[in-house]
């Protein structure tokens, strides 16, 4: 799996569509971000691919997790995003903001 080490200064857009390469290849990618600026970046690109696959049979997941990293003798920490392509059983059910709700309100009441 290829790892895309995100910077502060990359345009969302060529990044969004260096994912979406990716995610053709895999089912999954791993960015990494460094900082605030490269975060916003990472995500902005994310927020721009899940726009691009609103109206296909897929939808964009990602996992956020905090890890540390020694450069030139100091901790810092990084931000690692795994982004997953999934397929979508139901696309008028992704779209159906009401039905989210029910489902998420449904959910919600059997686990309290």
């Amino acid at each position: 799996m290829d790892v895309l080490k995100v910077s502060a200064d990359v345009k969302p857009n060529n990044l969004a569509w260096a994912i979406r390469d990716r995610l053709e290849r895999d089912t999954f990618t791993e960015l990494h971000a460094i900082g605030a600026g490269a975060t916003n970046q990472a995500v902005k690109a994310i927020a721009i691919l899940d726009e691009y696959y609103r109206n296909t049979d897929h939808v964009i997941s990602c996992v956020p997790v905090f890890d540390s990293i020694s450069i030139t003798g100091r901790e810092v920490t990084m931000i690692k995003i795994t982004v997953y392509l999934d397929r979508l059983l139901s696309l008028a059910r992704y779209n159906n903001k009401s039905y989210n709700r029910r489902v998420w309100k449904r959910n919600f009441k059997q686990k309290n």
